[in-house]
C-alpha cells in the first residue's frame, strides 16, 4: 500500500514538475518574441490650458518661441489634469511617452508605429479663438511646430528605435479630412516624421515616397523579411468629394498593388499600417435618424482593396489601424483570412481611458502571435502625476484562448461570438474599462457585433438581418 502511495505521489510531482516546465517555457519563448509599439491618436491639444483667456498667453508664448522651448514653456503653464472627453493635454502625453519608454527599455520592440492623428480635434477652430494671428500662414506655422515638437517627444521616448508614423484625417495644414496630395504639408511633414527613423537608406526611402500623398512602403530595418506598408486611409475617406483627392486615391490603390506586388516576389511577408481601416463607421451609423449605414471609405475604394488582399492575403500578416479610439479586431475574410486590430487612442476625448498596444509576433513565420493592451484608468487618478497610474489591462492570449499554447493572433480573433466569454471580454475592453464611454453593451447586438463580422454596407445589412 505504501509503494503505491509512493508511486502515486511521484506521478503528481512529475505530473506538476512538467506542466511547470512547460509554462515557464512558453512564458519564455513569448518573452523573446519580437515585439513592437502600435500608438494612435494622440491628439496634443495645447489649448485645455487657456480656459476663457482669448487670446491665449500660453499659445502667445509657444507662437513666440522655438520648439526646443516648448517642453519648458509647457511645464511650467500647464496643471490641469488630463480629463474625460478632453483631447491629450500635455501631462497625458508626458505620462503616455514616459510610460512607452518604460515599456520600450524592458520589452525592446523592434520598432513603433504611430497610427494617425497627431493634432487635436478642431485644431484649427481653437488656434483661431485663443491666438492674436490668425491667418493661414499663422496656423500653418503653429501646425509645422507642434508636429516637431511632437516628433522631439516622441524621439526622446525612443531614442534608437525606428518609429514609423501614418496620417490621419485630423492632421493637415487646412482642415480636418482635407489634404493636398504633393502639397506642403505632405512635404513637410515627411522631413520632420523621417526624422524618427534611425536607418539612413529607410528614412531616405521614406522621405522620398511621403511628399506624394502622405504613404510609403519600406522593409523593417531589424528583419529584412518584413515589409511595411504605410497608408494614407484619409484619401479614401467617404468624406471626401474633391475630384484630386479621389483621383490621388486611386493613385495609391495603384501603388499598393507594387508594394504587395514586389513583397511577394521578393518572399516577404507584410503589415499594413493606416488609420481609417475599411469597414462600417457603427458610431456614425448609430446617430443618424432613423439608422443607416455609413461606410468609412468610398465602395469603390473598398474594392479595389479587397482586391489586392484576396490576391496577396498570403502575404499580409496583419492589419494595424487607429481612429475608432478604442480597443477592437475583427477578421478580414480573404482567400487567406487577415487580422485586423484597432489600437485605442491616447486621447480620452471619447469617454475612453488612454491606451497603447504592444504586438508580438513568430520570428520564424512572422505571423502575429499575442498583445498585451495598457492603459491609464483616469477615473482613478487622485494625484497630479499620472505616471505609476499606467498598468497592463489584459493580455490577448490569456484573455481570448488561456488553453493554447500554440495559437497565433488570428486564431483568437476568430473566437469572437455574438455571445459567451469572447464577446463579454470584448465588451468590457472596447473603451478601456472607463465608465464614460459609448455604450457598447447596449448596442452590441446587432450594431457592434455586425460592425465585427463585416467590410461594406451589404455585408453589413445581411448581418443585421441574420442577426434579429
Amino acid at each position: 500500500m505504501r509503494s503505491k502511495k509512493v508511486f502515486f505521489y511521484q506521478l503528481v510531482t512529475t505530473f506538476l514538475l512538467t506542466i511547470c516546465s512547460f509554462t515557464a517555457f512558453a512564458a519564455t519563448t513569448d518573452d523573446t518574441s519580437p515585439r513592437f509599439l502600435a500608438i494612435a491618436d494622440i491628439h496634443f491639444d495645447p489649448f485645455t490650458a487657456c480656459g476663457n483667456q482669448k487670446p491665449c498667453q500660453l499659445i502667445e508664448d509657444l507662437r513666440a518661441a522655438p520648439t526646443e522651448q516648448w517642453e519648458a514653456i509647457l511645464t511650467q503653464q500647464v496643471k490641469n489634469q488630463p480629463k474625460y472627453f478632453e483631447d491629450s493635454n500635455f501631462l497625458l502625453l508626458k505620462s503616455s511617452l514616459d510610460e512607452l519608454k518604460n515599456i520600450a527599455k524592458t520589452k525592446q520592440p523592434k520598432f513603433v508605429l504611430v497610427l494617425g492623428d497627431m493634432l487635436a480635434h478642431h485644431f484649427r477652430q481653437l488656434y483661431t479663438e485663443y491666438s492674436s494671428d490668425t491667418s493661414q500662414q499663422s496656423y500653418q506655422e503653429f501646425v509645422k511646430k507642434t508636429l516637431t515638437f511632437l516628433k522631439s517627444q516622441t524621439a526622446q521616448a525612443f531614442p534608437s528605435i525606428d518609429v514609423f508614423s501614418a496620417v490621419g484625417n485630423n492632421d493637415s495644414y487646412e482642415d480636418d479630412y482635407v489634404s493636398e496630395p504633393n502639397g506642403s504639408f505632405y512635404q513637410d511633414t515627411g522631413k520632420t516624421w523621417s526624422d524618427l527613423i534611425h536607418a539612413r537608406n529607410t528614412r531616405a526611402a521614406m522621405q522620398q515616397q511621403f511628399p506624394t500623398g502622405g504613404y510609403y512602403a519600406v522593409n523593417i530595418p531589424s528583419d529584412q523579411r518584413l515589409r511595411l506598408i504605410v497608408m494614407n486611409t484619409v484619401l479614401f475617406s467617404d468624406h471626401i468629394t474633391d475630384n484630386n483627392i479621389l483621383d490621388a486615391a486611386n493613385e495609391e490603390l495603384t501603388w499598393l498593388h507594387e508594394q504587395l506586388q514586389q513583397a511577394a516576389y521578393s518572399g516577404q511577408k507584410v503589415i499594413i499600417a493606416m488609420h481609417i481601416p475599411p469597414g462600417v463607421d457603427i458610431y456614425s451609423s448609430l446617430k443618424k435618424n432613423p439608422f443607416s449605414v455609413v461606410e468609412l471609405w468610398h465602395p469603390e475604394f473598398t474594392q479595389r482593396f479587397n482586391d489586392e488582399m484576396n490576391q496577396y492575403s498570403t502575404y499580409v500578416v496583419g492589419i494595424f489601424s487607429g481612429h475608432f479610439h478604442m480597443d477592437l479586431f475583427q477578421v478580414y475574410h480573404y482567400q487567406h483570412n487577415i487580422p485586423l486590430n484597432g489600437t485605442p487612442s491616447i486621447s480620452p476625448v471619447f469617454g475612453n481611458n488612454p491606451g497603447f498596444k504592444l504586438f508580438s509576433y513568430d520570428e520564424n513565420s512572422l505571423e502575429m502571435k499575442n498583445y498585451q493592451t495598457y492603459y491609464l484608468p483616469l477615473s482613478m487618478l487622485s494625484a497630479i502625476s499620472t505616471q505609476s497610474a499606467w498598468t497592463e489591462e489584459y493580455d490577448f492570449d490569456k484573455t481570448y484562448q488561456p488553453t493554447c499554447s500554440s495559437c497565433t493572433l488570428l486564431d483568437g480573433v476568430r473566437t469572437l461570438r455574438l455571445t459567451g466569454r469572447a464577446a463579454k471580454n470584448y465588451k468590457q475592453y472596447f473603451n478601456l474599462q472607463s465608465p464614460n464611454a459609448q455604450p457598447i453593451a447596449q448596442f452590441w447586438s446587432p450594431y457592434y457585433w455586425c460592425e465585427t463580422q463585416s467590410m461594406t454596407s451589404a455585408e453589413y445589412q445581411a448581418c443585421l438581418m441574420s442577426t434579429h
